[in-house]
């Protein structure tokens, strides 16, 4: 499973695509998106709670931070180039 790496690098950016990426795999779309665009946030929580704790939360509250992440995405895809 891809969190061996996020535990040995949790800031590598790359480690939390590859686990969105396997949560799409298994049919996890709105935990695999909350992950792709918010692992910053979910990197950032690692300083206070386990990253198991961390991803149970997410899977708790998939739904909900599946739609952020998507709001969050369509309104970084509408915005212009500087």
């Amino acid at each position: 499973m891809p969190t061996d790496r996020i535990r040995e690098s949790p800031g590598d950016r790359a480690g939390w695509l590859a686990l969105a990426d396997w949560l799409a795999e298994q049919g996890r779309d709105d935990e695999a998106v909350a992950v792709r665009v918010l692992w910053r946030t979910l990197r950032d929580n690692l300083s206070c709670a386990s990253l198991d704790d961390t991803l149970a939360d997410v899977a708790r509250n998939a739904g909900v931070l599946g739609a952020i992440a998507r709001e969050k995405q369509r309104q970084a895809d509408e915005t212009p180039p500087v």
